[in-house]
């Protein structure tokens, strides 16, 4: 799989929207929640659980925010 990185990393996101991504690769330094919410504090879209040196990929609405200590995420989108 190949990523087109779009911005920027953001060191331990709260509440933010990873400039409107719909698509986040986000790497754990240490085990972390990312919990996602709805614009402004809203509600809990969904959380995951993430050990430490783990990365995932997260699908989102771009308004939607996401929070998760000790973790870099960046806007990604798939490449070919």
């Amino acid at each position: 799989m190949k990523l087109k990185l779009l911005g920027q990393s953001i060191d331990n996101a709260s509440a933010n929207n990873i400039g409107g991504a719909t698509l986040v690769r986000i790497h754990c330094t240490s085990a972390a929640t990312a919990t996602l919410r709805l614009a402004g504090g809203g509600s809990i879209v969904g959380s995951v659980y993430i050990g430490q040196g783990e990365t995932v990929i997260i699908q989102k609405e771009p308004t939607e925010e996401l929070t998760c200590a000790t973790s870099k995420s960046t806007k990604v989108a798939y490449s070919s």
